[in-house]
């Protein structure tokens, strides 16, 4: 089970990370799967989805999580039926879930070369005055990945990442920062853990 990183992120929340390095068919060995959850296992067609959806209930099984307790809104924002939250992110082969007693988000990218030329579509003039151009690239992930995570607490549409979620100024290696999301009807302040893994960089947002 190659679970490569589970931490507590405070004592209401705790973290998985999964490198999937496995083929299909010996995660499918680890799981004893429901006649529903089959069915809607074989509903999905990428192999890469459907190992993350094997994966997801494996770290459940880790965290004694009973499967049918995790339900999906109709904006497809995970649920759990228990007095516990939710969030799950994925990189290519790494995938993260976060379960804590209260609400809590977590996204989790590759360090992207190109994103700069994007950054137009969810960076704010704020946030443009803090950037160093030495880590450019790195501080916009690091920016996008915490308005990833707020996001999927929200979970609204209509959010703007540039006009309504703001994050304070930060450098590259602080290990926290806080954010800001104000709307026409609320105005929301967030709590950020970054963390970088390996070449990825990964933020839980929380209140």
């Amino acid at each position: 089970m190659p679970i490569v990183k589970d931490f507590d992120l405070n004592f209401n929340s705790r973290v998985i990370i999964w490198e999937i390095t496995e083929l299909e068919t010996q995660l499918i060995s680890m799981l004893k799967l429901s006649k529903k959850e089959n069915t809607l296992f074989n509903s999905i067609k990428l192999v890469s989805k459907r190992k993350e959806f094997l994966v997801i209930r494996l770290i459940l099984n880790f965290l004694n999580i009973k499967i049918n307790n995790l339900i999906y809104n109709s904006l497809g924002k995970p649920l759990l039926k228990l007095n516990k939250f939710i969030s799950i992110s994925h990189s290519l082969n790494i995938l993260v879930l976060a379960v804590s007693k209260n609400e809590i988000g977590v996204d989790i990218e590759k360090e992207r070369k190109k994103i700069s030329l994007v950054k137009q579509k969810f960076l704010s003039r704020f946030e443009n005055n803090f950037l160093t151009k030495t880590n450019e690239d790195k501080m916009l992930t690091r920016i996008w990945t915490s308005k990833e995570a707020i996001y999927k607490i929200i979970n609204m549409p209509g959010i703007s990442f540039k006009k309504n979620i703001t994050i304070k100024p930060f450098k590259l290696n602080d290990s926290s920062g806080i954010a800001i999301v104000k709307t026409d009807n609320f105005n929301l302040n967030f709590k950020l853990k970054f963390i970088t893994f390996r070449e990825y960089y990964l933020t839980l947002a929380y209140k």
